[in-house]
């Protein structure tokens, strides 16, 4: 074939790398890697490079590559849909998987919804979140391993980015936070997944006694790496006397939100098997993985058996998109400080990125579940100590639908709006 060819035209580097091509056949049974390759899917930390396609889109596809600069929205082709999967035991074989049902959410509310351990209720039924599957011998769930990114959170201020493996970035790496400047406090780098769909295991009973339950787990708010500022000067600013103001940035640029899975430091994340998928918070007294091998999550097994043997190793579930941003830096005099990581920091920080959302949402006359909002550190020498602090708002909808940017685009109808939130506020909870 064409493909062969051009691999053998490449030598060793091609022939290596062939099994990462996008257009895999439907004969390949991508539960059947050799032992070598096994080894390898789950190698803990020493591997360090991967040839991988990047994220979860083929840069060699036109579509992506549109959406991935935001020239089509996404909002109208929607490619970040995930599939929760429940087998039909009576109807399914050992040689064909027959689903009852299978829903669908968009990737950022399945990370919460469908997040290994947590309950999916479907026609009324209970069923569980236990497995990273999808049909045809898994070939999207071995194309997200090969795109796997490593992951980064700083334990002081939040700050969070997701990096390509490389020499520079691994799995089990510890780097210095450039937020806040502590030093040794961004990781330990992780496996970070962009899972492609989920699934009840086969095995798994639709009720489980409420003391096995997993805790559930949450993704994090939808974090923002790049410093931004950079993309030129501030669209908007304010000065007071008193030397305390703001400054306004808006554009298209990438967030990531992650689910980091258990927060137990030892053991930490989920365990995800990458052979055959079974999926679990690390850490769960009643799991399946064990020292005997563990069960397929899915019924068509043959020939490879119901049991698998391969290791699970831990990883971060995440999804990285594009969208519309107003990012807010403000200026703090006197004796007002937010020093990174402080619980009056977080507070709030949390406080005004949240009456900023609604505000925006009650000016555009949208949701408020559309609009998301986040604070971090300053990039600034400012920011480490405190004196200088960001806020920045997001559309909720793929590829962003210029909510926000609207919004910002008049400061003070925004902030006064906000402020009006605040004052008619009288919770007794927040």
């Amino acid at each position: 074939s064409a493909v062969d060819d051009l691999v053998k035209e490449g030598g060793e580097d091609a022939e290596s790398a062939r099994g990462l091509l996008l257009d895999w056949g439907s004969d390949i049974d991508f539960d059947a890697i050799d032992h070598t390759s096994r080894e390898q899917a789950t190698a803990s930390n020493d591997d360090h490079v991967e040839d991988a396609p990047e994220g979860g889109l083929d840069p060699e596809k036109l579509l992506d590559r549109l959406f991935d600069r935001g020239v089509l929205p996404r909002y109208a082709f929607p490619t970040d849909v995930v599939t929760f999967h429940v087998f039909d035991p009576t109807q399914s074989t050992e040689r064909r998987a027959v689903l009852k049902y299978s829903p669908q959410l968009g990737l950022n509310q399945a990370l919460s919804a469908y997040a290994p351990g947590r309950e999916v209720w479907v026609n009324g039924e209970r069923h569980y979140s236990f497995a990273i599957w999808t049909p045809f011998n898994r070939r999207d769930c071995w194309q997200a391993w090969f795109a796997m990114k490593v992951y980064f959170e700083c334990d002081r201020c939040g700050y969070a980015r997701v990096e390509p493996r490389s020499d520079d970035y691994y799995v089990g790496q510890v780097l210095d936070c450039p937020a806040c400047g502590t030093a040794g406090s961004l990781g330990v780098g992780k496996r970070w997944l962009r899972p492609p769909g989920f699934a009840h295991p086969v095995d798994l009973p639709a009720e489980l006694a409420l003391e096995d339950s997993p805790i559930p787990t949450r993704p994090t708010r939808a974090k923002l790496s790049a410093p931004f500022t950079d993309v030129g000067p501030a669209e908007a600013a304010q000065s007071a006397a008193n030397g305390a103001g703001y400054e306004i940035w808006t554009a298209k640029q990438h967030l990531v939100l992650s689910n980091t899975g258990s927060k137990d430091q030892m053991k930490p994340g989920f365990l995800y098997c990458p052979v055959c998928g079974r999926t679990e918070p690390n850490g769960w007294a009643a799991g399946r993985f064990g020292k005997g091998g563990h069960p397929r999550p899915n019924p068509d097994h043959h020939p490879h058996g119901a049991n698998c043997n391969a290791r699970p190793t831990i990883v971060v579930l995440g999804n990285e998109f594009i969208t519309d941003i107003a990012l807010i830096r403000f200026q703090l005099t006197g004796s007002v400080t937010l020093p990174p990581g402080s619980i009056v920091a977080k507070i709030v920080l949390t406080t005004v990125a949240q009456a900023l959302a609604s505000a925006v949402a009650k000016l555009q006359d949208v949701d408020e579940s559309d609009i998301g909002a986040e604070y971090r550190v300053a990039m600034t020498s400012g920011g480490r100590i405190g004196n200088q602090v960001e806020v920045y708002l997001y559309d909720l909808t793929p590829g962003g639908a210029a909510f926000v940017r609207s919004a910002a685009s008049d400061a003070k109808q925004l902030f006064d709006q906000a402020l009006r939130r605040l004052e008619s506020c009288h919770c007794t909870h927040s």
